[in-house]
């Protein structure tokens, strides 16, 4: 793109509480529905993408609180890249069903299965990932977490991916809340520090 070219971002959420439609029918924590919208143009560029690629990124998720101690979410993602000329470099669409139990006041665990389709290096490769979370709860600030995942089912065109994850989250203040991850996996480690401040109560 030349020197002088603009583009825009634009990211769009929104958030749906079940108990606000039917307070008869659903929880009021924990039942709702989240929809997102993102897209980025080729001339725009931020710190994480100084590319002239298109991303485009829209889906949705629904929570329920099926009892006290068992939830369910289903969460549906597609992220489109593509280059200059319009042609797609990568896709990612995922198709994702979890339940989450708490063993105790402290401890939540939870299973998922997602269904993958994924174009990468020129394949369309497809797959059937299957998930696994443990989360402990130190005190009403802090909690840790260890996460794995690995293929059920997949074709040729689909690179292995499995991962093992450990993280977690700490809030230092009122406002300022800090959080860590590492993983290790069949395409590669990472390791990830964060931090959120909050501007206002």
């Amino acid at each position: 793109t030349s020197d002088d070219a603009k583009g825009n971002a634009y990211n769009v959420i929104g958030n749906l509480n079940l108990y606000d439609i039917s307070p008869t029918m659903f929880s009021a924590q924990g039942d709702q529905v989240t929809g997102w919208y993102q897209e980025k143009d080729k001339e725009y560029s931020y710190a994480s993408t100084d590319n002239d690629h298109y991303l485009e990124t829209y889906g949705g998720e629904v929570k329920l609180k099926l009892t006290t101690d068992l939830n369910l979410n289903t969460k549906y993602n597609n992220q489109i890249e593509k280059d200059y000329s319009g042609n797609e470099i990568t896709k990612l669409e995922e198709s994702q069903v979890e339940l989450e139990y708490a063993l105790t006041d402290r401890v939540v665990t939870g299973v998922a299965l997602k269904e993958v389709e994924e174009l990468r290096d020129g394949k369309i490769g497809n797959a059937t990932l299957g998930g696994t979370r443990v989360e402990y709860e130190i005190n009403d600030d802090s909690n840790v977490y260890a996460e794995g995942q690995t293929e059920l089912a997949k074709d040729s065109n689909y690179d292995s991916n499995s991962i093992i994850t450990l993280g977690g989250e700490t809030k230092i203040t009122e406002k300022l809340s800090a959080d860590a991850r590492t993983s290790a996996g069949s395409r590669g480690n990472y390791h990830e520090l964060g931090s959120t401040y909050k501007l206002t109560d």
